[in-house]
């Protein structure tokens, strides 16, 4: 089980580039198995965050075991000794939300068909992919991952506080 995250630059800026060398090290320093790479799927933060269901499919292809997915700006803090029984588990911000940061996604066929699922509902809902992964993710029955290994970060890019702010702007008009 490897520790996977994606990284792209956006808005002249560098912080996912460095969160990810970050993220690299503390993998490194825990003797954490990982697949961190630089990927584009956008110029923006959202093109990149939509993309992430497709990027955890090619890297259960690459790497033919179950992966543990981080967003590149959160932190990992102990090496992953759990046992996961189910095809996916997530963190948890309350006991009904789940959290985007962390997945625990299995090399299954029902993780497989759930990952299309979830890209569906993000073309669909044009939205990002929390946003789609709330709305689907009772359907894969998720375990939930143990607290105290992740930790979830907050880049503040300029199309992702534009996107957000964008995103505000249409719910308080609806």
């Amino acid at each position: 089980m490897k520790v996977v995250s994606f990284f792209c630059d956006v808005d002249n800026s560098t912080f996912f580039s460095d969160s990810a060398k970050r993220l690299v090290k503390q993998c490194r320093s825990l003797d954490i198995d990982h697949y961190i790479v630089e990927r584009s799927f956008g110029k923006t933060w959202i093109d990149n965050v939509r993309a992430k269901p497709l990027f955890l499919i090619e890297a259960l292809d690459v790497l033919r075991e179950p992966i543990i997915w981080l967003d590149c700006d959160s932190s990992v803090h102990r090496r992953p000794d759990f046992t996961i029984r189910s095809d996916w588990a997530v963190c948890m911000q309350d006991k009904q939300t789940p959290c985007d940061y962390a997945h625990y996604v299995a090399n299954s066929t029902n993780a497989r068909a759930f990952l299309d699922k979830w890209i569906e509902t993000i073309e669909t809902q044009q939205r990002g992919s929390h946003t789609a992964f709330i709305s689907i993710f009772r359907s894969i029955s998720p375990e939930i991952l143990p607290s105290g290994y992740f930790t979830y970060g907050a880049a503040r890019t300029r199309s992702k506080r534009k996107y957000l702010a964008q995103a505000q702007r249409a719910s308080q008009t609806k």
